[in-house]
């Protein structure tokens, strides 16, 4: 049976193996990376000195990682009512920075290595050093892989990722020494630029991440598409648009709209709200807030109505969608109605609301009033 992707972890659980696997990769990427700086100082070797410094901003992330861990599980309090999580964002800058710096300046060492014309010593030495570097980055990989998708923790996925990235960096190293040894041709200066590239292009991406997160990132598809299945497997719940949602690492905190019959009572309408809000609490990570959208099912007039202006919209944009429709009836009847538009889709508001209401006077003329708003949404 696939395991729920909104289960609720056990964050208790969850510390203590996130902590266990980043203990283990820090001290892997101490080890290793002063085996590379030692023998890549000893025997000229810049390429192997690149990667030993990469590992060794590895370990400085580990330490960011173990804050975060910890951070995240400190409680709410007056001045943090959301908790503490987010300053694991904070403190991945800082890191994202000095990992970027690193690569610049390592870049350059590599194009006065380039240009120096020196010949890299080959050591026996430094073969066995690559060797165990590959194997425990290796290692790492498959460690915070397992624990990452265990806990649906993006911290330790995205450690993982790196991990991986520093087997075929240390890899290209390793074929460098080789090839330096056994032709004429010294690779040597070219794998520490390449290496101190690819080290600067994961600091921007780790910073590019991070900075969306802080800035208020969505969440991931098949999460949105989970939520959307959940909640429409309630009975009586006809529809749910305006899914927003706010990430703090470890929780979340969303408001969505659901649609329900406008016929029954108010208070069976609140016991299932309430119902679902609860459930969503125990069960899984996301603090959720129901706003009710009335709905009318067994009015024939009305729903012809709807059904109408849906194949307008459809007409205008097939990926817009219909919400919270009314027809407001009186001396000069209304329809009123919200259209969900996904982030996406490039055309403007005012350009569609125009084509809206131009669809709608084309469609009934001048016999309703029209009020149309306008949602940007994840879902519809």
């Amino acid at each position: 049976m696939a395991e729920d992707p909104l289960h609720k972890h056990n964050n208790t659980e969850k510390k203590k193996a996130a902590m266990k696997v980043t203990l283990l990769s820090m001290i892997l990427n101490v080890a290793v990376a002063a085996g590379k700086i030692v023998c890549g100082v000893i025997f000229g070797t810049i390429s192997l000195l690149v990667d030993g410094f990469n590992n060794l901003s590895d370990s400085g992330s580990n330490i960011v990682n173990i804050v975060g861990i910890e951070m995240s599980s400190m409680p709410a309090d007056k001045e943090h009512p959301y908790g503490h999580a987010r300053g694991e964002y904070v403190a991945t800058l800082v890191v994202s920075f000095i990992i970027i710096f690193l690569a610049f300046e390592l870049f350059l060492q590599s194009i006065d290595r380039i240009f120096g014309g020196e010949k890299t010593e080959f050591s026996i030495i430094s073969i066995i050093v690559l060797c165990v570097g590959i194997i425990a980055k290796a290692i790492m990989y498959t460690a915070n892989r397992i624990v990452g998708k265990k806990y649906s923790s993006e911290l330790l996925i995205a450690t993982s990722v790196d991990s991986l990235g520093d087997v075929f960096a240390s890899i290209a190293v390793l074929v460098s020494l080789i090839v330096g040894e056994f032709t004429p041709f010294d690779p040597d200066g070219y794998i520490g630029a390449l290496v101190a590239i690819l080290i600067g292009v994961s600091g921007i991406k780790i910073l590019k991440r991070t900075t969306s997160e802080l800035i208020g990132g969505s969440l991931p598809p098949h999460l949105i598409d989970e939520i959307k299945k959940r909640l429409l497997s309630y009975e009586g719940i006809y529809g749910i648009h305006g899914l927003t949602v706010h990430n703090y690492v470890n929780k979340y905190f969303a408001t969505v709209h659901a649609e329900i019959d406008a016929d029954i009572p108010v208070l069976a309408a609140h016991e299932l709200i309430d119902k679902i809000e609860k459930d969503f609490e125990k069960d899984t990570d996301i603090y959720l807030t129901i706003h009710l959208d009335p709905v009318i099912l067994h009015d024939s007039e009305a729903n012809l109505l709807r059904t109408k202006v849906e194949n307008l919209l459809r007409a205008v944009d097939p990926s817009i969608a219909l919400h919270d429709f009314r027809e407001i009836r009186r001396s000069l009847p209304a329809l009123v109605f919200e259209v969900g538009v996904p982030f996406d889709l490039k055309r403007t508001d005012d350009e569609l609301k125009n084509a809206i209401y131009e669809s709608l006077y084309a469609e009934f003329g001048i016999q309703y009033e029209y009020s149309v708003e306008i949602k940007r949404e994840l879902i519809g």
